[in-house]
């Protein structure tokens, strides 16, 4: 697959689908380049349209899913410069989209491979609503009054009044007491109905970057989803269909014979029903959970401390001592025991004992 474009045709589409959804589906076929999916609160559908015949150059032999990521291609092709020529390119057997910015006076030329994803917002079809109501009011207008409701109110009230018969946005703030109407005097209403929807800011937010054209087309209803239509003078077309809040004990079959297409409101999640279903289905109760087995805590063993060998202290006997014995005691030692020895003391003791006087000195 192989496109050309001299325009900022893709550089609009990537950021008009990247406000909605961070990924999704391309689909390149032989009548152009088409996305659709709902957002992830179910709250929110866009169609996105490029035909064939705005593309300078266009070669597509069969259809072409390219599922990517929205926001990374919005952030390249926010650099695109107005000389820029942008081409689209998928081979075969390969898994990413190749865009390239290539300038003829600059001899720039950038690319991108954007690789695909696994897994994105599903694409879905375009729902076919009928509603009461069909008008066409100023871009610029919707987008001043979307701008002054950002500090009334978290809801958009679309209505037509009886008398006279004039299309209205308003807005009321109970805690501030702040109430806002804005009436398009210049509108023509072609309906006999009184109708009042109610829808949520936020989403209307979103849907600002895809006011490209100078008029866009609003159809609307009671309770009922409201659809927006734009196209661009450069081809791009675009399509919106926001979700009205109501409750759930009011929410009525839509007037369509496949889809209902309601917001139960920020705190309440969105229901998306199918009309054909008109039998309820008796939702089993969901059995409880069975509790998970505990397995009995083994029991603490205290860990078996063993006894320490208690050390024996060896008792080291003494060495006997050698004595030596010199040569000169030699003879003293070895003198035999007499009797007659101890006479011969005591007669020494007597003699020295004589000697002594009275202050204990030995005289001669």
């Amino acid at each position: 697959m192989e496109a050309q474009l001299t325009n900022d045709n893709l550089k609009m589409a990537a950021t008009i689908l990247s406000k909605v959804a961070a990924d999704g589906e391309l689909k390149f076929d032989d009548k152009g380049l088409t996305a659709s999916f709902v957002d992830d609160s179910k709250s929110m559908y866009i169609e996105l349209r490029l035909p064939v015949e705005f593309f300078t150059m266009f070669k597509c032999e069969k259809e072409v899913t390219a599922p990517i990521n929205f926001t990374l291609l919005a952030e390249f092709m926010e650099r695109q410069m107005a000389t820029d020529t942008v081409f689209i390119t998928k081979k075969p057997d390969e898994n990413y989209l190749i865009i390239t910015l290539k300038n003829d006076k600059t001899k720039l030329q950038r690319e991108l491979r954007i690789p695909f994803l696994e897994e994105v917002t599903e694409t879905n079809k375009s729902p076919e609503l009928q509603s009461a109501v069909s008008l066409d009011i100023s871009s610029n207008m919707l987008k001043m009054v979307i701008k002054d409701l950002k500090s009334i109110s978290a809801d958009v009230m679309l209505a037509i009044s009886d008398k006279p018969r004039r299309f209205f946005v308003s807005a009321t703030t109970e805690k501030s007491n702040k109430d806002y109407k804005f009436v398009f005097d210049e509108t023509p209403v072609l309906t006999d109905q009184t109708i009042t929807s109610k829808y949520s800011r936020t989403f209307f937010e979103k849907m600002m970057a895809g006011l490209i054209a100078k008029n866009v087309n609003i159809q609307f209803d009671t309770d009922f989803p409201v659809s927006i239509k734009i196209k661009s003078d450069s081809g791009l077309e675009v399509r919106y269909m926001l979700a009205p809040q109501v409750e759930e004990d009011q929410i009525e079959t839509a007037k369509t014979e496949d889809f209902e297409f309601v917001d139960t409101g920020p705190a309440k999640k969105p229901k998306v029903k199918k009309e054909s279903e008109v039998k309820e289905k008796d939702e089993k109760p969901k059995p409880k959970p069975k509790p998970k087995p505990v397995l009995p805590a083994e029991p603490k063993t205290e860990p078996k401390v063993e006894p320490k060998e208690q050390k024996t202290e060896q008792k080291v006997e003494p060495k006997e001592q050698k004595t030596e014995i010199s040569e000169d005691d030699s003879d003293i030692y070895n003198t035999e025991y007499n009797e007659s020895d101890d006479d011969e003391i005591a007669d020494t003791i007597v003699e020295i004992s004589e000697n002594i006087d009275r202050d204990g000195k030995i005289t001669d």
